[in-house]
């Protein structure tokens, strides 16, 4: 029973550094604009393109807000539902540009897979959003 008890301690524990590793990368790029840190360059034309035209565009700025706020809700337990709703359109967009642009599939992969199982862990916090009992 102890051993049991332990285990699931420690798929706890990954569990909420990962949560919060996950939380502290989005925060941490949505501050790097206002910080001067530059992302990292692309070499495909195509994408290089598409990020030069938005840079200075609002879908830049709404993806930096989107960022700050879903990663730091994620940081906070209690708030990190929350964060995993925010951020969702963004990680679609990340995903769909990976894919679609820079051909780079276990990157795209990695943070799709990462949201999903942010989500999937935390899947009772959104029962009240279809479990409705007006």
């Amino acid at each position: 029973m102890i051993a049991s008890h332990q285990r699931g301690d420690g798929m706890k524990l990954a569990f909420d550094i990962f949560r919060i590793a996950y939380g502290a990368w989005f925060l941490f790029w949505g501050l790097a604009p206002f910080i001067g840190v530059a992302p990292p360059e692309t070499s495909q034309p195509d994408a290089v393109a598409l990020l030069e035209a938005n840079r200075a565009a609002f879908p830049m700025k709404l993806a930096s807000a989107s960022f700050i706020a879903g990663g730091a809700a994620l940081i906070w337990k209690r708030t990190a539902p929350l964060g995993v709703v925010i951020l969702a359109p963004t990680v679609a967009w990340i995903f769909l540009f990976h894919v679609t642009m820079t051909a780079d599939y276990p990157w795209a992969a990695f943070w799709l897979a990462g949201l999903a199982v942010l989500a999937l862990r935390m899947r009772k916090a959104y029962r009240p959003l279809y479990t409705w009992k007006g």
